[in-house]
């Protein structure tokens, strides 16, 4: 995982001068990259996402010559699902039982381009290698399906020919899965090396204090998504011994280190696993940089706050990232971009910079966003 402060980056870590070589040169390419082509960021995750979008219509998803598709559809769901695409689902749902009476009918295997694309077979033994542990062989998958992504964001037919300059909906889809499992993968690994205390004096829990503060007149239900072992929870349930408090985090291990009398569930962004309105107030400290599509993690994070409750977003400022070894799915940001996602659903929105850890003022890393739920 990462280190809290990018620019100790050799702390605690012994990587022989090859290592640290090569980190420094990675670090200054980045450094240098960005500061030539500051606007040319290019997130596959998201773009993938935007491209599949792209295909929709009010009743499902269009194949490659531009039909609607229930067989499409119907595999796209769990995807779209799982990437907290609720509203379009929603819509989806009357056509999808429709086209469901004449599907069942129908015992053909599907047949076409879309299910016969060699790159969207590539991309799901990408998934299988993820499903049986494989990191290894399905990040190499990962890395060959980003460099054959197009501009548009979405996976390529085939590899070459006519294939290749049109887009499959089924090697984005599977893509946008190997994506998801590759962040799983990591996570379930990595489990042990979250910390699990925040000092007292942290600016980033004090920032959180603060957010909540308006909450304490009564009693409230607030919920820490992406709660890790709970290292937040238990100063703020010190603080606040009135409300009620749950931790949301894909991690059974993580979940199983809450406090006793905390509500615990099973997941996290972009799809919480709460209905609408479901708390008073929601934080999510560190957890939007590794939601995969950060716009909409965070209109999540206001869906299942009530109208006149508290949002917190704790994350990192993009400057910083070139100087970092991170996963490949993280995105760090700019301080106007998760002001405006926000702004989207809140009013009284503000963002400012924190301290962190024994960093007291605050170094321009670490940025909190607060909003009241419109």
């Amino acid at each position: 995982m990462l280190l809290e402060d990018p620019r100790a980056n050799d702390q605690g870590i012994s990587l022989g001068w090859q290592g640290r070589l090569a980190s420094a040169v990675r670090r200054r390419a980045r450094r240098v990259w960005r500061s030539v082509a500051p606007g040319a960021c290019h997130w596959p995750i998201e773009s993938a996402l935007e491209w599949l979008l792209s295909r929709t219509t009010p009743g499902g998803i269009c194949d490659a010559a531009g039909l609607p598709d229930p067989v499409l559809s119907r595999a796209c769901l769990p995807t779209l699902t799982i990437l907290g695409q609720r509203s379009l689902l929603a819509r989806w749902s009357p056509w999808l039982r429709e086209a469901e009476l004449q599907t069942v009918q129908d015992a053909a295997a599907p047949a076409g381009e879309e299910w016969e694309s060699p790159v969207a077979e590539f991309a799901r033994q990408t998934v299988r290698d993820y499903l049986c542990g494989d990191r290894a062989a399905g990040d190499r998958g990962w890395s060959r399906l980003v460099r054959l992504q197009k501009p548009s964001g979405g996976i390529p037919l085939s590899w070459h020919g006519a294939g290749w300059r049109r887009e499959s909906v089924l090697a984005t889809k599977y893509f946008l899965d190997a994506a998801v499992l590759q962040a799983r993968l990591a996570f379930e690994r990595g489990a042990g090396t979250l910390p699990s205390e925040i000092a007292e004096d942290d600016g980033r829990l004090g920032a959180v204090i603060s957010g909540m503060a308006p909450l304490a007149s009564g009693p409230a239900h607030v919920a820490d998504i992406g709660c890790g072992s709970g290292r937040f929870l238990k100063r703020l349930a010190g603080q606040f011994p009135a409300m009620t408090w749950t931790g949301i985090d894909p991690s059974p291990a993580m979940l199983e280190q809450l406090p006793e009398g905390m509500g615990r569930r099973s997941g996290g962004l972009p799809s919480i696993p709460a209905d609408d309105g479901a708390f008073d107030g929601v934080l999510a400290v560190e957890a939007l940089e590794h939601s995969l599509v950060p716009e909409a993690a965070v209109a999540e994070l206001c869906r299942v706050v009530r109208p006149g409750g508290r949002v917190v977003i704790i994350d990192k400022h993009s400057a910083w990232q070139p100087l970092s070894e991170c996963e490949p799915w993280e995105r760090w940001f700019e301080p106007h971009e998760v002001l405006s996602w926000l702004g989207a659903h809140c009013d009284r929105v503000a963002a400012w910079p924190v301290g962190h850890g024994a960093q007291q003022s605050p170094s321009g890393l670490f940025w909190c966003w607060s909003g009241r739920r419109g």
